[in-house]
C-alpha cells in the first residue's frame, strides 16, 4: 500500500493534467532537471506553486519507495490506472538518477499494453545513464539480441560493455541477466558468443558476462544453447590472458550449480596431469556455489593443505576469493593463512591480492577485507626478491593494494587509470572522465616509450621490474582500448573525438623485434647470456607480440590488419635464439610464452572454433601455412602446452603432414610437378578449400605451362604475365594468413590481385620476358626478393630454366657511335643511368662544354615495341618537364631535340665535385651540410612541383659547385678544405632515374630505380603513383652517409636481402646509429625515413627543420 501523501500527490497531478494536458512536459522537465545542481541552477517551469510542491513531493518519495519490493508492486499497479502515465513520465525523466531502482518499475509497465512499446526507449536511456546494477537490470527490457543489435541501441551496447566490465571486475552476480542471456540464441550470440570470437576486450567481456550471469541460467534452457555455451567457454578457459581465463574459470564453477554434469569434468581436470587444465579447474572448483561444497569441501581443503603443491595451485584457488570469502569462509581463512605465512611466495600473494581487491572494489565489505590486504601489502614491502619475475610480482601486489591507503598510481600505470575510469563510468556519466580516457589514449605511446627505456636500461632490478610491468600493462591497455566504449556513450555534452592511434600501434608492434635484437646484441657483447634479465626480456617480447595481435583484431583500420600482423609476428619470431634452428633448449618460462603466442597466432587466423570442429580441421590449415613461411613445422608441438584438450596425436599428425607439404613444395621438381605431391598433404590438413591451396595450385599450373617458355617464344610476355600473377597470388596468401586459410571468393581474389593485374604485373612480366631474352637473371633481383623465399625459389628456378632454353643472341656488328648529334661533338662517355647514356659534348668552334643525354642503344634494341615506345615516351615527357624547369639548384637544360627519331637532352656542364667525392676526402659536419641540405631541398621542391620524382638521390647525385679554374679537376687534399675552395652552391644532378609522380600503367622498362642504402621502401616496386617524398628518405640516407661513412643496411652483403631490408625494416632500428646526432636532428632523420611516405616531411619542411636544429 502506497503512503497516503504519495497517492494524494498522484491524484492531484492527474486532476491538473486532465484540465491542462500540456503540463506533462513541464512535469517531465522539472523531474529531469531535479537534483542536477552540478549542471547549473534549477530551471523554473510553468507550474503553480501548489502543483510544484506536489511534484517535488513525488520526486522525493519515489526513489525511497523504489527500494522496497512491496512498494514497487504497489507502484506497478498504478500502470493500470490513470496515475500510471504520471509514474511513467517520472521514470522517463529519472533515467539519470543513482538513488532509484527503475528496472522493476519499468518491468511492471512493460506488462501493460499502453506502455509496452514506450518502455524500450526509457530502458535504453536507463542502460546508458543509470548506475550499474539497475542499468543491467534494464537490459532485458530492450528486447532480444535482434533488437539489441539495431543501430538505435548502439550507445546502449557500448554502455553494456562498461557495465559488464565493472560487474565482472567486482564479481557482482546478476542472475536476472542470465535469464535474458539464455532466453534466446540471438541474445546469447550478441552478448557472449560474438564477443568471444572477437578482440581481447570482447573476450574479457564474454567471460565476465558468463561469470556474473551464470547463476541465472534457467533450468529450461535449450540443450543446444547449453552446448554452445560450453563450446564458447572452452577457448576462453584456454586463453593465456588472466583477464580472460580467470573469469572463464570462475564462470565454469558458477555454472556447475545449474549444470551438475560439469562437476565431474572439473574434478577430472583437478586430478589430471595437465598443469594448465589443473590451474583452470582449481579456480572453477574453488568458485563452486556453496551447496556444491557439502561433499567436496574436504577435497578442496586437502589440496590447500598439501605441503608439496606448487605455488600456482594456491594462486589458482586464491583467484576464487570473491566467492570463497563469503560462501566458505572457513576454507578461505585456511588458504589466506598459508599464503600470509609466505607459502606460495609472490605468485600466490599476487593472486590473493587481486581477489581481495575485487571485493574492495565493490565498496560494501571494506572493513572485512582491509586486514588481509594490509598484511599482503606489508609482505610485499618487506620481500627480498631474488629474480626479476618475483620482483615484478611483489611490485604488482603493492600496486593492487594501493587502494587501502589511497596511494597514487604509478605515473607509468595508465592501465590502472583506465580501470578507474571504467569503475566511475559504470555508476554515472562523467564528461571529464571521458576526456581523460581520450588523453590517456593519446599519451600511451609516449608513456610506453619511457617505460621501455627504463625496462631495457641498466638500472636497479626493482626499477626495471616496475618498468617491465608498465610496458606489459600499457600494451595490454592498448589491446583492450577501454576508451572505446567510454567515448561511445554520451548522454549529454559534446562528443569527444576518438584519438588517432596508428603511431601507437606501430610503436607497440615494433617493440618485440627491437627487444629481441637488444638481447642478441647483449649476448654477443658479453659472450654469453645474463639469464636474470635476458630470459624475462624474451618472454616480454613474446607477450607484447600477443597484445599486438589482440590490438589489430579490435580495429580493421589500425595497423596492417590481422593477417599481415600474424605474418610479421612469425617473421620476428625467428629472432628468438635457437627457435628456428633448434640449437637451444628453451627455458620453461620462454616455452610457456611461446606456446601462448602460438595459440594466439592460430586463434587469430582460424577463429575460436576449437572444440566446434575436428582438431586437425582446426589446426591443419594453419600448419600448412606455417610450414611454407617458417619452415619448421615441428615447432608447432609447443601448442601442446597451451592446448591440453587437443589430442596429442592430432597435433603430431598436423606437424607430419605440414612437413610433407614443405618437402613437396621445396623439392625443386620442375614445371610445377611438386603440386601433385603437395595435394595429399593439403587434403590431410583439411586445407583443400582454402585460398592457400588455390594459390599453390594456380602457381603449379602456371609453372607447368611455363615449362616451354624461352626467349624464342612469340607469346613470351603472355606466359610471363600468367606466371607473375600466380606468383603474386601465392605471395599475397603467404603474407596474409587470415585470407589464406579461409575459402577464396571471387571478390577477395579480385581485391588482392586487381592492382597487380592492372598496374605492376604487366610491367613485371615485361621485365621477366626481357631478362629471359637477354639471358640476365640479375635484372629480376628486386622482384624475386619482394616475393619471399617460397614463391621466389619456385619462380627463380622456372626463369633459370627458360633462360637455359634461350640461345644466346648472334653477335652484333659493332656500331660506332656518331661523332656528332645535331651539332654537338661527342667528347667522351661520362656514364649510364637507368635508360640513358651521358656524354660530355661541345659545340664545334666553341670552348664551352655541355652534357648530352640520349637513350641507351641496347635498351632500345632489347625492348619490345611496346617497351621501346614507353622508353621514348618517358624520355620525351622527362625532357618536356625539365625543359620548363629553371632553378639554381637543379642542373638546367640547355637544349633538347630529336636525332634519328631518338630524343636527346643537353644540360649544363658543372665544375666542382659531387658530394661523394667531397665527403670521401673527409666526413662532413652538420654545420657544413646546413647550406647543402637547404639548397638540395630547394632543388627537390622545384622538381616535385614540376610533377617529377628524382628516385636516385645519393651523395654522387648532389653536386657542389667549386671555384676551380678552367680544366682544373677536384683534388681532395686541396679542394676539400673550404679555406681553399668554398662550395658555391649545391645542384641536384643525374636525372637518369627521374620519372613523373604518376605514369601510365603500360609504361615499362623502368621497373626499379634507386640505389641500395638510399632507396625508399615504396620505391622498390616502382608503383604507378610514387610519392615524391621518397626523395626525402634518400636525402636522409645521404646525410647519414656523408657524416658517418656508412649507408643504410650496409651490414647486409646480399643485394636482395638489402633491398628487402629497405622494404621491411627501419634504417634506424638500432638507436646507436643516431647516438652521435643532436636530438632534434635524430628526430628529423627518423621522420624522414618513416615507413609511410605521408609521415615524412616535404623538402622545404625538412630543410627548415634541419637548419633550425643547428
Amino acid at each position: 500500500m502506497l503512503p497516503v501523501p504519495v497517492r494524494s500527490a498522484f491524484s492531484t497531478i492527474n486532476e491538473a493534467l486532465a484540465s491542462e494536458p500540456a503540463l506533462m512536459e513541464a512535469l517531465r522537465a522539472r523531474w529531469a532537471a531535479g537534483g542536477r545542481a552540478r549542471r547549473g541552477p534549477r530551471v523554473v517551469h510553468a507550474l503553480s506553486a501548489e502543483l510544484a510542491t506536489t511534484v517535488d513531493l513525488l520526486e522525493a518519495e519515489l526513489p525511497t519507495l523504489s527500494r522496497s519490493n512491496d512498494d514497487i508492486a504497489a507502484l506497478g499497479k498504478l500502470f493500470a490506472e490513470p496515475a500510471g502515465e504520471v509514474l511513467f513520465t517520472w521514470c522517463s525523466a529519472s533515467t539519470w538518477r543513482r538513488d532509484t531502482r527503475l528496472a522493476p518499475i519499468l518491468t511492471f509497465a512493460a506488462r501493460e499494453t499502453a506502455f509496452r512499446d514506450r518502455v524500450i526507449a526509457v530502458a535504453r536511456h536507463r542502460v546508458v545513464e543509470g548506475p550499474m546494477l539497475d542499468a543491467l537490470a534494464c537490459a532485458p527490457l530492450l528486447g532480444d539480441g535482434i533488437q539489441l543489435a539495431m543501430p538505435a541501441n548502439a550507445e546502449a551496447r557500448a554502455r553494456l560493455e562498461i557495465l559488464i566490465w565493472e560487474a565482472g571486475a567486482s564479481a557482482v552476480e546478476s542472475p536476472d541477466l542470465g535469464k535474458w542471456l539464455w532466453g534466446s540464441p540471438e541474445t546469447f550470440e550478441v552478448m557472449i558468443r560474438g564477443p568471444a570470437r572477437g578482440a581481447l576486450r570482447g573476450r574479457v567481456l564474454a567471460a565476465r558476462c558468463l561469470e556474473v550471469s551464470a547463476r541465472g541460467l534457467p533450468e529450461t534452457t535449450d540443450p543446444e544453447l547449453i552446448g554452445k555455451t560450453l563450446q564458447t567457454l572452452q577457448p576462453l578457459l584456454l586463453h593465456p590472458e588472466p583477464l580472460v581465463w580467470v573469469h572463464a574459470a570462475r564462470a565454469l564453477g558458477r555454472l556447475t550449480g545449474p549444470l551438475e554434469q560439469m562437476e565431474g569434468t572439473i574434478l577430472d581436470w583437478v586430478l589430471g596431469e595437465s598443469p594448465l587444465l589443473r590451474q583452470r579447474a582449481m579456480t572453477a572448483f574453488a568458485a563452486l556455489p556453496a551447496p556444491r561444497y557439502r561433499l567436496l569441501a574436504n577435497q578442496l581443503l586437502s589440496i590447500i593443505a598439501a605441503p608439496d603443491e606448487d605455488a600456482w595451485v594456491l594462486a589458482a584457488v586464491a583467484a576464487a576469493t570473491p566467492y570463497l570469502f563469503f560462501e566458505r569462509r572457513d576454507i578461505w581463512d585456511r588458504l589466506a593463512a598459508r599464503i600470509l605465512e609466505g607459502e606460495g611466495g609472490a605468485i600466490a600473494a599476487r593472486a590473493l591480492a587481486r581477489g581481495l581487491a575485487t571485493l574492495w572494489r565493490r565498496g560494501t565489505h571494506k572493513a572485512e577485507v582491509e586486514g588481509p590486504i594490509r598484511a599482503l601489502r606489508e609482505m610485499a614491502r618487506a620481500a627480498q626478491a631474488d629474480t626479476l619475475d618475483d620482483s615484478r610480482r611483489w611490485i604488482e601486489v603493492i600496486a593492487v593494494t594501493d587502494v587501502v591507503d589511497g596511494a597514487e598510481r604509478d605515473p607509468l600505470d595508465l592501465e590502472l587509470g583506465l580501470e578507474n575510469l571504467m569503475r566511475i563510468a559504470a555508476q554515472y556519466d562523467d564528461e571529464e572522465a571521458d576526456a581523460r580516457a581520450a588523453r590517456f589514449a593519446v599519451s600511451l605511446a609516449a608513456t610506453f616509450g619511457e617505460a621501455r627505456r627504463i625496462a631495457l636500461g641498466q638500472g636497479r632490478l626493482r626499477q626495471r621490474a616496475a618498468a617491465i610491468n608498465a610496458v606489459e600493462g600499457l600494451a595490454r591497455a592498448f589491446a583492450l582500448r577501454l576508451w572505446g566504449p567510454l567515448l561511445a556513450t554520451r548522454p549529454s555534452g559534446d562528443p569527444i573525438e576518438a584519438p588517432d592511434l596508428e603511431e601507437t600501434w606501430r610503436t607497440i608492434a615494433a617493440a618485440p623485434a627491437e627487444i629481441l635484437d637488444l638481447v642478441k646484441e647483449r649476448r654477443q657483447a658479453m659472450q654469453g647470456s645474463d639469464l636474470q634479465v635476458d630470459g624475462p626480456l624474451e618472454v616480454l617480447a613474446l607477450r607484447l607480440g600477443g597484445y599486438a595481435l589482440d590490438a589489430c583484431g579490435e580495429d580493421a583500420e589500425l595497423g596492417p590488419g590481422r593477417g599481415p600482423s600474424v605474418y610479421d609476428t612469425c617473421m620476428w619470431l625467428r629472432k628468438v635464439e635457437g627457435l628456428a634452428d633448434g640449437t637451444r633448449e628453451l627455458p620453461p618460462p620462454l616455452k610457456g610464452a611461446l606456446s601462448t603466442l602460438f595459440w594466439r597466432l592460430v586463434d587469430t587466423t582460424r577463429g575460436t572454433a576449437l572444440g566446434e570442429v575436428d582438431d586437425v580441421r582446426w589446426l591443419g590449415p594453419f600448419a600448412a601455412w606455417w610450414a611454407l613461411v617458417i619452415d619448421r613445422p615441428a615447432m608447432l608441438l609447443q601448442l601442446a602446452t597451451a592446448l591440453p584438450m587437443m589430442e596429442r596425436s592430432a597435433l603430431e599428425r598436423c606437424c607430419e603432414q605440414a612437413e610433407a607439404l614443405r618437402t613437396a613444395v621445396s623439392s625443386g621438381e620442375s614445371d610445377g610437378q611438386w603440386g601433385q605431391k603437395a595435394a595429399p598433404a593439403l587434403d590431410a590438413l583439411h586445407a583443400v578449400d582454402t585460398e592457400l591451396t588455390h594459390a599453390l595450385a594456380g602457381l603449379s599450373r602456371a609453372l607447368s605451362v611455363f615449362g616451354a617458355a624461352s626467349g624464342k617464344q612469340e607469346h613470351l610476355e603472355a606466359m610471363c604475365l600468367e606466371l607473375v600473377l600466380a606468383g603474386d597470388r601465392l605471395q599475397f596468401a603467404l603474407a596474409d594468413p587470415v585470407k589464406a586459410l579461409h575459402p577464396p571468393s571471387e571478390g577477395s581474389l579480385q581485391d588482392s590481385l586487381a592492382r597487380s593485374a592492372t598496374e605492376n604485373a604487366p610491367r613485371v612480366s615485361a621485365l621477366v620476358a626481357r631478362a629471359i631474352r637477354s639471358r640476365d637473371l640479375s635484372m629480376l633481383d628486386v622482384w624475386l626478393a619482394s616475393l619471399g623465399p617460397v614463391a621466389s625459389a619456385l619462380l627463380e628456378q622456372a626463369v633459370r630454366q627458360a633462360i637455359a632454353r634461350t640461345p644466346p643472341p648472334p653477335p652484333q656488328p659493332k656500331k660506332e657511335e656518331p661523332q656528332l648529334i645535331e651539332g654537338y661533338e661527342l667528347v667522351k662517355n661520362l656514364g649510364e643511368g637507368g635508360i640513358g647514356s651521358v656524354w660530355l659534348v661541345r659545340k664545334p668552334g666553341a670552348d664551352r662544354y655541355f652534357v648530352l643525354k640520349i637513350p641507351k642503344a641496347d635498351a632500345l634494341q632489347n625492348a619490345t615495341d611496346t617497351e621501346r615506345a614507353g622508353i621514348l615516351a618517358s624520355f620525351v615527357e622527362e625532357a618536356k618537364a625539365l625543359a620548363g624547369l629553371y632553378h639554381p639548384n637543379v642542373a638546367n637544360i640547355i637544349d633538347r631535340g630529336v636525332s634519328s627519331s631518338v630524343p636527346f637532352l643537353v644540360l649544363e656542364y658543372l665544375i666542382g665535385a659531387d658530394l661523394k667525392q667531397y665527403s670521401s676526402a673527409r666526413l662532413m659536419t652538420l654545420f657544413e651540410l646546413r647550406q647543402v641540405v637547404l639548397e638540395s631541398c630547394a632543388g627537390l621542391a622545384a622538381l616535385h612541383s614540376a610533377g617529377l620524382v628524382h628516385r636516385d638521390i645519393k651523395p654522387a647525385n648532389l653536386w657542389l659547385r667549386l671555384p676551380l679554374r678552367g680544366g682544373e679537376r677536384f683534388e681532395p687534399e686541396r679542394h676539400r678544405d673550404p679555406a681553399h675552395a668554398t662550395p658555391l652552391s649545391t645542384v641536384v644532378i643525374d636525372f637518369g632515374m627521374v620519372r613523373a609522380i604518376r605514369v601510365p600503367a603500360e609504361v615499362g622498362g623502368k621497373f626499379v630505380a634507386g640505389t641500395a642504402g638510399y632507396i625508399a621502401p615504396e620505391q622498390v616496386l616502382d608503383p604507378v603513383e610514387l610519392d615524391p617524398r621518397s626523395d626525402i628518405y634518400a636525402l636522409a640516407g645521404t646525410i647519414y652517409n656523408v657524416t658517418t661513412g656508412r649507408a643504410f643496411f650496409d651490414d647486409i652483403d646480399n643485394a636482395r636481402d638489402r633491398i628487402i631490408a629497405h622494404m621491411k625494416r627501419d634504417p634506424f632500428e638500432d638507436s646507436e646509429r643516431l647516438r652521435t646526432y643532436p636530438a632534434a636532428i635524430a628526430k628529423l632523420l627518423r621522420a624522414a625515413t618513416a615507413r609511410e611516405p605521408e609521415d615524412r616531411p616535404s623538402p622545404l619542411e625538412f630543410g627548415r627543420e634541419f637548419a633550425a636544429a643547428l
